[in-house]
């Protein structure tokens, strides 16, 4: 690894114990985030079955009393003392009508009144909250919007977090079941009509746990690999419309130094990896990656849960020298091409960040080899590289990623 130095050799500490107990006990959870359409006052009948408008005493008001309809021009009735200005049948499509004909066409009504109030046939198409509570209930969640008899204790909730309308919490996963309970959350969505996609401002937030807090100074490494690598990262886990789920402000930020950190272990959440705690602790007991895409494509959701677990287990290694310290030069570099993908989607050093995923990949290459095949992993970044490239038309075809 070039382009960096160590700082705070003072504050080096060996941990191999909790390395050991990391790969062997950690969990991840992951936010399956997506958009449902929501769709209200829709009605089943056309506009020649329904009779709602057929006495109606504004639109008999239109012909007898030449009160001005609006259907010319608004499509809506205007008051009493506006008189129509068509005098003659020529020159009004509506004027000799018993039924004002933009009435009862398009669903168009009048705004003085509500004729299909109470109709059985009209409805909201979508009611969110009664679909998170159809999608918790199929998932068997532990908590949310009702309790829940049966509890396979894979998902805890369905909700809508603000950002998406759809957001499925799974509980603290065993890697060797991550593929299958995701895909399975993913399904669920999608079965509700639901889009999961960056253009809809969807984000998978994966957070890590083993059953004891992170010491302070892997954690800070922690951050200071994603600063590092985040180009390359983004590489990996990103896909087209990325951009999109800054709208206007970035919540996948780059973290500020761990170098800068003092005993304040915890940092700001709305940053590629935020660091988080559990009730009192002095340490974080929780590490969440903020920045991968929301994606079908469950290969590439787990290369990226691998990529982050090797930069944890890769952490507690490199506390044993101090804090990593980044060259400017490197950083500064970062930083370009990190705005470009975040304001555009476009790779501004394309070439470089193909050969920073690859240095990545060598880097954590014996993290890597205890969580799953590196020969998959390899494929899947050159398929990966080339999508980015241009060379593939998609995601789909990124090969499988297997997990141990």
């Amino acid at each position: 690894m070039y382009n960096i130095d160590y700082r705070y050799k003072e504050e080096a500490r060996k941990h191999p114990f909790l390395k050991a107990a990391f790969l062997k006990n950690f969990r991840v959870g992951i936010e399956i985030e997506g958009n449902i359409e929501e769709e209200e006052n829709i009605c089943e009948l056309s506009p020649s079955e329904c009779g709602a408008c057929d006495n109606c005493y504004v639109c008999e008001r239109c012909e007898d009393n030449e009160v001005y309809c609006n259907n010319c021009r608004n499509y809506q009735h205007d008051s009493e003392e506006d008189r129509c200005t068509h005098r003659e049948e020529d020159f009004c499509n509506f004027y000799t009508q018993d039924i004002c004909g933009m009435c009862q066409t398009e669903e168009v009504r009048c705004s003085g009144c509500d004729p299909c109030d109470g109709c059985e046939d009209r409805h909201t198409d979508t009611n969110i909250d009664s679909v998170h509570e159809d999608i918790a209930n199929h998932l068997k969640c532990t908590s949310g919007h009702c309790e829940y008899k049966e509890n396979n204790g894979n998902f805890q909730c369905v909700y809508n977090d603000g950002s998406v309308n759809t957001e499925i919490v799974t509980s603290a996963l065993k890697p060797k079941d991550f593929k299958t309970v995701v895909c399975e959350g993913i399904n669920a969505l999608l079965d509700e009509g639901g889009e999961i996609s960056p253009y809809q401002k969807a984000g998978f937030h994966q957070t890590f746990s083993f059953g004891h807090t992170f010491p302070d100074i892997v954690c800070k490494n922690v951050i200071q690999l994603i600063r590092f690598y985040l180009p390359a990262l983004l590489c990996v886990s990103c896909i087209d419309g990325t951009y999109q789920r800054n709208n206007g402000s970035n919540f996948r930020a780059i973290p500020e130094s761990g170098l800068k950190m003092g005993e304040e272990i915890y940092n700001e959440k709305y940053t590629a990896v935020h660091t988080k705690k559990i009730g009192n602790l002095s340490s974080p007991s929780l590490l969440e990656f903020r920045y991968p895409d929301a994606t079908e494509n469950i290969n590439q959701t787990a290369l990226t849960m691998l990529f982050n677990t090797a930069i944890i287990a890769k952490a507690f290694d490199e506390s044993e020298k101090g804090i990593i310290e980044i060259s400017q030069r490197h950083f500064n570099r970062v930083k370009e091409d990190v705005g470009s993908i975040y304001s555009t989607g476009d790779y501004y050093h394309y070439e470089w960040v193909k050969l920073l995923v690859f240095e990545m990949f060598a880097y954590l290459k014996p993290e890597l080899s205890k969580i799953t095949d590196i020969e998959n992993v390899y494929h899947a970044l050159i398929d990966i590289t080339n999508h980015h490239a241009g060379h593939m038309e998609n995601n789909e075809d990124i090969k499988e990623v297997k997990i141990k």
